[in-house]
C-alpha cells in the first residue's frame, strides 16, 4: 500500500489534534466588556485507539455486562462533545473467519456499551473490519445505525462492493474489491 494516500488524512487528523492543544494552552476564556470571563467557544473532542470488543475483552463483557471495558473511562469520554474511537472488530454474527493470524467479531450488544460510554463516531477502516467477510461488515454497519453511533471509513458504493486490503506473499497490500450486482434503477 502507498504511504502518499494516508498522507492527507494523518495532515488533517494532526492539524485537528494542533488546534485542539493550542486552544487548550490558551486557557479558552476571554474577558466581555463588562469585566466579566467567559468562556470561549470551543469544542472538546476525544479520540480512542484500537477497541477490540471480542476474545477476552468479549469474555469479560460476557462476564460482567457491556459497560465492563469502559468501566474507568466512561465519565471522562462522556465530558467530549465528539468521543470517536477505532472499531477494530466488525459486529455480527455472520461470516466466515478470514484465512489470517488474528480474527474478531463482537456480539451486536457490545455496541451498548459504546452508547454508555459516550461515542459518537466509529472509525471502520481498519485491517479487522472484514474479519468475517463483507456480510459482518455491513451488518456491523446496520447495528451501529441502529445504535445511533456513526461511523466513518466502512461504505457500501456502487450497489454493495466494498473495499478491502489485503496482504500479498511479498507482504505488500494490495486493494481488491467484492461485488455484488448494482441495483436496477
Amino acid at each position: 500500500m502507498k504511504i502518499g494516500r494516508w498522507k492527507h488524512a494523518v495532515i488533517v487528523v494532526a492539524a485537528v489534534m494542533l488546534c485542539v492543544a493550542m486552544e487548550t494552552e490558551s486557557g479558552a476564556v476571554q474577558a466581555s466588556s463588562q469585566g466579566d470571563v467567559l468562556e470561549k467557544d470551543s469544542i472538546q473532542v476525544a479520540f480512542v485507539g484500537d477497541m477490540i470488543l471480542d476474545k477476552s475483552v468479549g469474555n469479560q463483557i460476557g462476564r460482567h455486562g457491556v459497560d465492563y471495558p469502559f468501566l474507568k473511562t466512561a465519565d471522562f469520554l462522556k465530558q467530549a462533545d465528539l468521543t470517536i474511537g477505532n472499531l477494530e472488530t466488525p459486529v455480527s454474527t455472520r461470516g466466515r473467519p478470514e484465512k489470517k493470524e488474528y480474527t474478531y467479531r463482537a456480539k451486536p450488544e457490545s455496541l451498548k456499551g459504546l452508547v454508555n460510554a459516550g461515542f459518537d463516531v466509529v472509525n471502520l477502516a481498519n485491517n479487522h473490519s472484514l474479519d468475517y467477510g463483507p456480510d459482518a461488515l455491513s451488518d456491523t454497519m446496520v447495528h451501529l445505525k441502529k445504535a445511533k453511533i456513526g461511523y466513518v471509513g466502512g461504505r457500501e458504493k456502487r450497489g454493495r462492493s466494498i473495499r478491502s486490503l489485503h496482504p500479498n506473499d511479498q507482504g505488500e497490500t494490495r486493494g481488491s474489491h467484492r461485488n455484488q450486482p448494482r441495483p436496477s434503477k
